[in-house]
């Protein structure tokens, strides 16, 4: 399976449907997009399909945990692209309120059950960055953190708007 989007792997959509055809419950499809959401919010470009997996208990699939979790946003020399599209667009500074109704119609979900996770974790995730940021400050000092928190920010504040 090819990882990224652009270079013919699944998008979102794609993901949605799979996931659908193999019987993954309405919780773990909202599990999946939660993490979309919140690899989105932390500047996490890197969140290709592969990044994403479904773990099978007695025969019943379920969502598994989240892994891979970075902010790429920080790092000069990864491009800026989400892995894969929301509503039609890749590039972070880009991606508005607009494309996350367009990706909901896409997947078959309610734009506002998507609005509501979406602000709910836009809403919250820059003050728990900042206090995990002065957690690993204070044992690990390092100038990352603080970028980290930045970029988390104003990505927040991009789709709040």
């Amino acid at each position: 399976m090819l990882k990224y989007q652009e270079d013919g792997g699944p998008g979102i959509e794609d993901c949605m449907r799979r996931l659908a055809e193999i019987h993954l419950p309405a919780a773990g499809r909202l599990n999946f997009i939660r993490t979309v959401l919140f690899n989105f919010l932390i500047g996490n470009c890197d969140a290709h399909a592969k990044n994403y997996a479904v773990l099978y208990h007695n025969g019943k699939p379920s969502f598994s945990p989240a892994y891979d979790l970075l902010s790429t946003m920080v790092y000069d020399n990864i491009a800026k692209r989400f892995a894969m599209s929301i509503g039609g667009e890749k590039r972070m500074g880009m991606i508005k309120r607009a494309h996350f109704e367009q990706m909901a119609r896409s997947c078959s979900l309610k734009s506002k059950l998507v609005f509501a996770e979406l602000d709910n974790m836009a809403k919250t995730l820059p003050t728990t960055a900042e206090s995990l940021a002065d957690e690993l400050n204070a044992q690990y000092p390092n100038t990352i953190y603080g970028r980290c928190v930045w970029e988390i920010g104003k990505l927040c504040r991009q789709v709040l708007s």
